[in-house]
């Protein structure tokens, strides 16, 4: 380490951070996201139609919220839209959206894990990162703030720091520990690029596929989609969309 540095990593149990990131989407709903998807529709179709093709694979086009409500707020401005249809939409939207939003926080959990921890631990710095607890949101101050001005008032002044896993809550000393075994970014030759098209997901690492297709949320959306596929069929519309997955191969033209 170049400088003395000190770290705070804001922790959250599961289960309070999932209803926490469920209500962050009814909040980004309040504040307008509908109006902002159909901004970037409008600015879409204005760059299309000046023959400038617009990339929808990075950048805002890709932020949580806009690809989830695309599909809704286009079919808003028909006219031959179905209540039934709109409905459908968006529920699916806003099933879609919370996924989303709760796979962005385990992805940042696994970059700490793999990447932070790791590096820390090689620099010999491990003592340098402290855990504080943010699962209830009531006691932020006791079990947040009040544990991390105590550790950066010693680390300013130059006093005995105490050991992270001592100011760690109880359920979160182990995540101090490095994980070698999960970092699979040195090992590109075992990388297999999966999509799950239910809930547009993109996976390259086996276990993290293994998981997601495994995951309560996935199974839920795939079923809810066979359900609708299978209303069309009988309705004589279109076919049905199998296990909502598919692989690289899958995607090959031809």
């Amino acid at each position: 380490m170049r400088f003395p540095t000190l770290l705070f990593w804001v922790n959250a149990e599961s289960d309070a951070l999932r209803s926490r990131l469920d209500q962050r989407v009814d909040k980004m709903l309040e504040a307008g996201l509908l109006d902002e998807v159909r901004t970037l529709n409008e600015h879409a179709k204005a760059e299309a139609a000046a023959g400038r093709r617009v990339d929808e694979t990075r950048g805002i086009w890709v932020s949580i919220g806009y690809k989830e409500y695309k599909q809704y707020v286009q079919a808003l401005e028909r006219d031959d839209a179905s209540e039934k249809e709109l409905e459908k939409l968006k529920a699916d939207a806003l099933e879609r959206t919370q996924i989303a939003t709760r796979q962005y926080p385990k992805r940042q959990l696994r970059w700490i894990r793999i990447k932070l921890v790791n590096a820390l631990n090689e620099a010999n710095a491990s003592k340098s990162l402290y855990i504080v607890d943010a699962s209830d949101a009531s006691a932020f101050s006791t079990s947040a703030i009040e544990p991390a001005y105590s550790v950066t008032e010693a680390f300013l002044s130059g006093s005995p720091m105490p050991v992270p896993e001592d100011v760690a809550p109880l359920n979160a000393v182990e995540l101090l520990k490095p994980k070698r075994e999960f970092d699979v970014s040195a090992k590109p030759e075992t990388w297999t690029k999966h999509h799950c098209d239910a809930c547009n997901v993109t996976c390259v690492i086996p276990d993290q596929w293994q998981q997601h297709v495994n995951s309560k949320a996935h199974k839920k959306l795939v079923s809810k989609r066979r359900k609708q596929a299978g209303e069309k069929e009988h309705a004589g519309g279109a076919t049905a969309h199998g296990n909502g997955v598919r692989s690289e191969a899958d995607q090959q033209p031809g």
